[in-house]
C-alpha cells in the first residue's frame, strides 16, 4: 500500500525558502507579473479600517461611479456596459430585475436592492473590480475612481 502525499504547508506554517520555491517554480508566472507591476498585493488585516473604506463600501462606489457615468442614450456606451457585466456578476433574480431601473440616478436605487447588490458583489470584489471598461487601461476601477476616493 502506498502511502499518501504529504500535504503541503499551510500559508502560516511555510518556510521563506518554500516560498521562494514557489515562486520560482508553479508561480513564477504570477512572481513575474508581480515584478512588472500588473498585479498587488491586497493584505486585509483590518489595520487601516479608519482610513480606508472596507469592502462593501467599495462596492457601492463602484457601482455608483458606473451608473453616473453611463450614458444609456449613446448605444455602446463602455460604462452602460461595464455596469452591465456588474450588475451581471451580482445575479439579480426575475423579480429583483422587474423592481430595479438601472437607468434612474443611483440615488434613486432603492436602498434594499442596493444592499442586495454590495452583499451579492462583496464576495465577488475581485471579479467586480477586474470589469474592463472599454478603451479605459485594466484596471481602470481601481486606478482612476476608487484612487480619488481615497483607497
Amino acid at each position: 500500500m502506498n502511502p499518501s502525499p504529504a500535504a503541503p504547508p499551510t500559508a502560516g506554517a511555510i518556510t521563506v525558502a518554500q516560498t521562494l520555491a514557489l515562486l520560482d517554480g508553479p508561480f513564477v508566472e504570477l512572481a513575474v507579473r508581480v515584478a512588472e507591476g500588473q498585479y498587488a498585493f491586497w493584505l486585509g488585516s483590518g489595520i487601516s479600517r479608519d482610513v480606508v473604506d472596507d469592502l462593501k463600501e467599495v462596492v457601492k462606489k463602484v457601482l455608483r461611479y458606473l451608473r453616473e457615468h453611463t450614458d444609456f442614450g449613446t448605444v455602446g456606451c463602455p460604462f452602460a456596459e461595464a455596469l452591465a457585466k456588474a450588475l451581471a456578476i451580482a445575479k439579480l433574480s426575475e423579480l429583483e430585475k422587474s423592481h430595479f431601473d438601472a437607468q434612474a440616478k443611483f440615488e434613486d436605487w432603492d436602498a434594499a436592492l442596493v444592499g442586495t447588490l454590495q452583499d451579492r458583489l462583496l464576495g465577488q470584489y475581485s471579479r467586480l473590480l477586474d470589469i474592463r471598461v472599454r478603451g479605459k487601461a485594466p484596471d481602470f476601477l481601481v486606478l482612476s475612481e476608487l484612487g480619488q476616493v481615497s483607497l
